[in-house]
């Protein structure tokens, strides 16, 4: 991914095989955001440890089918260094996807969280009023900034509280499961990106 195009914003989204819950993360925020009328902010994804070239899994692409999300054309990649660098923000499945990116991408931090952690957060900030909040890319800007300077002041979760469960190879209703614990945080970042739209 890199470094974004002038006057674009960019998010990056960070599984382990980039096969089941960086997809659907990706290809929810982008139509939510799309459905909001936000077109220069560019949304992908990668693994830790892509199942490269391989398609969304079979359970998750008919759950994402449900939801009006084509996964068609989507094939898996790995996480490289500079797919981290240059981007707004970074969205992790777990704890352990923060890590590694930050690994690999250390002036990065600010940017990375989980999820999870990131709606945790962004509820405890105000975030810019919808008036005069600027452009979605300014907008998405000033919230990366909130939400690095919360992390500072709330406390990380000591638990796996802040990961979303893997589904990889596990049963339907658990694929549901990771699915419902997704869902809603995406939602709520595509509002606080574009929130006139609501």
């Amino acid at each position: 991914m890199g470094v974004p195009a002038e006057g674009r914003g960019s998010i990056l989204i960070v599984c382990t095989g980039n096969v089941c819950r960086s997809p659907y993360i990706e290809h929810l925020l982008r139509n939510e955001l799309t459905k909001r009328g936000v077109d220069d902010i560019d949304v992908t994804s990668r693994g830790t440890g892509a199942l490269h070239g391989h398609p969304v899994a079979g359970p998750m692409a008919r759950l994402m089918a449900t939801e009006g999300l084509g996964s068609d054309a989507f094939t898996a990649r790995q996480l490289e260094p500079s797919d981290a660098r240059g981007v707004d923000l970074v969205i992790t499945a777990e704890r352990a996807h923060r890590s590694a990116v930050a690994r690999v991408a250390p002036r990065s931090l600010s940017k990375i969280f989980t999820l999870r952690q990131l709606d945790r957060l962004l509820s405890n900030v105000d975030l810019p009023p919808a008036t005069s909040s600027g452009t979605p890319v300014e907008r998405l800007r000033k919230i990366v900034g909130l939400a690095a300077a919360a992390r500072g002041v709330f406390a990380p979760s000591a638990d796996s509280s802040d990961d979303v469960i893997d589904p990889w190879q596990q049963t339907d209703s658990i694929y549901v499961e990771s699915v419902a614990a997704m869902r809603e945080p995406i939602l709520r970042l595509a509002d606080a990106l574009a929130p006139a739209a609501r």
